[in-house]
């Protein structure tokens, strides 16, 4: 993690690839379910981050799997918005809103703002604003904004608060 952390994703991703060979091969996949569910998860996001959406499907779909078969209810929404990042990149705008107005619904049922609520709508904003919804990605970015302060702010918002001027402009 420390290694994604200071964007050397790659070899992030190779470690979190032996650790995913060591979970299956000391069969502690189902003992250990949250650490292969989260290594799933790592997996994913590095090839998200790599921008190679086609190597992080595969892994976002068994972390879906596994999440939504553990009930587990936190994962699974992180799983949810990281499928709809990546079905934006695959271009397939519809299947990426579907999943990210379901990740949206199960965060905000969490009750708990989080960084992941607020980024949630920034990518339904850009969804939206690629197929030419500006009013309704607008509204998104206001609900974005509504709750983004200085312990949910990542960089990666910026590109939102630029939109938000394009609009008033």
């Amino acid at each position: 993690l420390l290694k994604k952390v200071i964007d050397d994703t790659e070899n992030a991703l190779k470690i979190f690839k032996q650790n995913l060979q060591e979970i299956k091969l000391k069969d502690t996949i189902h003992r250990y379910s949250s650490n292969y569910i989260l290594t799933l998860f790592a997996i994913a996001d590095s090839y998200h981050r790599m921008n190679i959406p086609d190597s992080a499907t595969k892994y976002i779909n068994k972390g879906l799997y596994k999440s939504y078969i553990r009930k587990d209810k936190y994962m699974y929404p992180d799983f949810l918005l990281l499928n709809g990042i990546n079905n934006y990149l695959l271009k397939d705008y519809d299947q990426s809103l579907d999943s990210l107005y379901k990740a949206s619904r199960l965060i905000q049922a969490l009750k708990k703002q989080s960084a992941n609520e607020s980024y949630c709508y920034q990518q339904i904003a850009i969804v939206l604003e690629k197929i030419d919804k500006k009013e309704e990605a607008f509204n998104y970015l206001v609900k974005m904004d509504s709750i983004t302060d200085i312990n949910n702010y990542t960089d990666e918002k910026r590109q939102s608060y630029e939109l938000i001027i394009d609009y008033y402009k």
